[in-house]
C-alpha cells in the first residue's frame, strides 16, 4: 500500500510500482482515496500525539521506578545500583501495555480511512480487491 508520509505542508502520498503493475485503475483511485482520507483526518498527526504522550509517560514511569530503585538497593559501598534492570523490566511491561492501544488507534485509524472513500469513488468496493 502506498504510505502516507509527512506533515503539515509537506505532506505527500508515495505510489510505488508494484501497486501500479498489480492493480487497475480504479484500484489504484481507491487506495488513493483512501490515503487521502489520512490525510484529511490528520491521522499522522494524532498517532504522533499518541506516540509523544506514551513516551513521556514511559520515560516519567521509567524515571520514578529507577529513583525508587536507587534509594532502595543503593548504598556506597556499590559503584552501581539495579536500577537500570528495573527500568528496562518497567519499559517492556509498559511496551506491552501500550501496544494493544496503539494498535487499536492504528485499527480506528485504517476503518476511518476505509469509510472516508464511501461517496467519493465508484466502487468502493474496489478497496477490498486491491487489499488482496
Amino acid at each position: 500500500m502506498p504510505p502516507f508520509v509527512g506533515l503539515g505542508r509537506d505532506r505527500r502520498i508515495l505510489i510505488g510500482d508494484t501497486l501500479l503493475d498489480l492493480c487497475s485503475h480504479d484500484e489504484i483511485e481507491a487506495v488513493f482515496a483512501h490515503e487521502l482520507g489520512h490525510m484529511a483526518l490528520h491521522h499522522n498527526g494524532k498517532l504522533l500525539g499518541i506516540q509523544r504522550s506514551g513516551r513521556w509517560w514511559a520515560s516519567t514511569c521509567s524515571t520514578s521506578c529507577s529513583d525508587a530503585a536507587r534509594r532502595r538497593w543503593a548504598s556506597p559501598a556499590r559503584r552501581t545500583s539495579p536500577h537500570w534492570p528495573l527500568s528496562l523490566l518497567w519499559l517492556m511491561l509498559f511496551g506491552l501495555v501500550v501496544q494493544p492501544l496503539h494498535a487499536a488507534a492504528h485499527a480506528t485509524f485504517e476503518r476511518q480511512a476505509d469509510l472516508f472513500i464511501v461517496g467519493r469513488v465508484a466502487e468502493p468496493q474496489t478497496l477490498v480487491s486491491a487489499l488482496r
